[in-house]
């Protein structure tokens, strides 16, 4: 392996003696590649001098080409010296593996961690990863881990890129050059949903009611599913599949798995059937309520109600309705739903991940817009839309992006502020914004910003 000229290749050579990286030789400006390692695709990284400092990191801003096939690699290598600054070139083996991630390790005790199963998709910044707050007790996350925390003891505060969770591989590590604070109850809360087996959550009508009943809460919700199994299949004929875990609770919030609430929408055929015999269910339902009434046969009236009363909208049905309600609330008896997770701050009312991209499609604050990364005014243009990385990006402008392209790096400086609707904490773009100070907010929605391109 020829000597690094370079602090960043240097590091992965340091790196590489006591953590697992894929194989990988640096050539010197000048150098030929001769002997090289079989793999079946490539990676060709320059590394100048000045990249990754302790005060500017210069992150994405250099080539990086890959993956490629070996006869692709001469030219990566040409592509790569074009920059007369670049120093050395690193040939390294692409590491193919389902998840791909950065790591940025503040202390032993403080990890922060944002991984996908994209390649480049949190240094990218092109989609919102999953995260983990580490040192943890899940075992996903016990092999990275312990290798995080001998890169720790070795380099200090880092930034590490990995690939791979169950037996990860490192690509690069550089020092931190600006800390920054994450949301841990947030995060938390992100990271344990992660384990769960249901990927979309959704807060409807009647976690809406649960909570208003909160001290009944663990009987409002057997009951409410029960009643759902009964009444699909007395009216419609449809046998509900209820899960194990049909709510979650986080704070004093409920939501149902979208897979129970999908089953609970009346289908086009099921309205029409309902609705022609409505007349009947209703004149069936009686008006004053028995004391001998069961809490089971109470519930299942006041749903027949709300079903009449969404195809209806009448007021004697809905007044109906809430009597019946009303004398549930005498039965029931109290207990409160176990919250799964602690939460401060209610949440968005849909909660969606894409476990095979590892990516989360909609966890949002309520009342918040997305996540400041580095605070400052994004009311004031002129805006500019980047939609093409091939684009010019006018200094002095706020861009609004879908993605933290790497074209956006080295024009960071020169912005006013950048609004991106997906992005990572942990992206090249990110790093940037927080070393020069360039307001950026990621995770936002672009509607409610002026959109006029320059």
């Amino acid at each position: 392996m020829h000597g690094a000229s370079t602090a960043k290749a240097a590091r992965l050579q340091k790196l590489s003696r006591i953590v697992a990286v894929p194989p990988f030789v640096v050539v010197r400006r000048g150098e030929r590649h001769e002997q090289l390692f079989d793999a079946e695709r490539y990676m060709v990284r320059a590394s100048e001098k000045g990249e990754d400092g302790p005060e500017y990191s210069h992150a994405g801003q250099s080539l990086s080409i890959g993956p490629i096939p070996r006869y692709g690699i001469t030219r990566a290598l040409d592509a790569v010296f074009r920059n007369v600054a670049v120093q050395d070139g690193i040939i390294q083996e692409f590491a193919a593996e389902k998840i791909y991630g950065v790591a940025f390790c503040f202390s032993r005790e403080n990890m922060f961690v944002e991984y996908s199963g994209i390649f480049e998709g949190v240094t990218g910044g092109c989609i919102a990863p999953f995260v983990a707050l580490l040192p943890s007790s899940l075992k996903r996350y016990g092999a990275l881990q312990a290798a995080l925390e001998k890169i720790y003891d070795v380099f200090g505060p880092c930034d590490v890129e990995f690939a791979g969770l169950v037996q990860p591989r490192f690509l690069q590590v550089r020092p931190i050059t600006k800390e920054f604070s994450v949301s841990r109850e947030l995060e938390s809360i992100k990271m344990n949903i992660q384990e769960l087996s249901e990927t979309a959550w959704i807060e409807n009508d009647i976690c809406r009611v649960i909570a208003e009943h909160d001290t009944q809460s663990a009987a409002y919700a057997r009951q409410y599913l029960a009643s759902a199994q009964r009444v699909f299949k007395k009216y419609f004929g449809r046998t509900l599949s209820v899960s194990r875990r049909s709510f979650l609770k986080i704070g004093g919030q409920y939501f149902m798995a979208r897979a129970v609430h999908d089953q609970l929408l009346l289908r086009f055929l099921e309205r029409m059937k309902f609705g022609f015999f409505l007349h009947g269910i209703v004149r069936a339902i009686p008006k004053e309520i028995s004391l001998q009434e069961t809490a089971e046969n109470l519930f299942d009236r006041s749903m027949a109600l709300s079903f009449a009363h969404a195809l209806t909208a009448r007021e004697d049905v809905f007044m109906l309705r809430e009597k019946y309600r009303a004398r549930i609330d005498t039965l029931l008896p109290h207990g409160i739903f176990p919250a799964d997770f602690p939460c401060t701050r209610p949440l968005g009312e849909s909660i969606m991940c894409d476990p095979i991209k590892s990516v989360w499609e909609k966890i949002v604050v309520r009342g918040e817009e997305g996540i400041t990364v580095v605070p400052g005014d994004f009311t004031k243009g002129p805006f500019f839309v980047f939609d093409e990385p091939s684009h010019d990006i006018p200094s002095g402008t706020i861009v609004l992006t879908k993605h933290l392209y790497p074209a956006l790096s080295a024009r960071v400086p020169f912005l006013k502020g950048i609004v991106c609707e997906h992005g990572a904490l942990t992206s090249h773009v990110a790093i940037v914004a927080r070393e020069y100070g360039i307001p950026l907010k990621i995770q936002t929605p672009l509607s409610s910003y002026a959109t006029s391109q320059q």
